[in-house]
């Protein structure tokens, strides 16, 4: 998003409220680092969520974060790499489509929702383990059941 838009949300959530003052622009510039990989597209939809909060809340960054997480039908880039921002939900969900689907589906999913490199293994070695673990049990329970007491 470019500085400016953020700006203008900025000072019409804080004329909503009835703030006398705005932050200064050193906190405006700090909050931008941390909400820019958000479309500009989006920010009416996130100032209206925010305008039907009871009170302004006092992490703008954050709050620009969680209203834009609940736009319906987003679609992020996230860090390729490692990015700390990448919902968990995902990740869950990524396991259910490699255990039940397989792996061409889970790369599928992976390149849908833009899941990071870290995360992709993340979800292979919990699979691996989860489901080695498993088998290794079910064997030991086998083992056990044939072996006379």
């Amino acid at each position: 998003m470019e500085k400016r838009h953020f700006e203008r949300a900025i000072e019409e959530i804080y004329g909503y409220f009835r703030y006398a003052t705005l932050p200064s622009s050193l906190s405006i510039d700090r909050w931008h680092e941390k909400v820019k990989f958000i479309p500009d597209a989006k920010l009416g939809a996130i100032v209206s969520a925010i305008e039907d909060l009871d009170s302004l809340p006092r992490n703008i960054p954050n709050l620009f974060i969680a209203k834009y997480k609940q736009i319906p039908g987003r679609k992020h880039k996230y860090n390729p790499i490692e990015d700390y921002n990448y919902p968990m939900d995902y990740l869950w969900k990524a396991l259910a489509v490699l255990r039940d689907d397989g792996n061409e589906a889970f790369e599928r999913y992976c390149a849908e929702v833009h899941m990071p490199d870290n995360d992709i293994e993340r979800v292979r070695c919990k699979f691996k383990a989860a489901y080695t673990f498993a088998d290794v049990k079910s064997l030991v329970r086998d083992k056990l059941n044939e072996t006379p007491i």
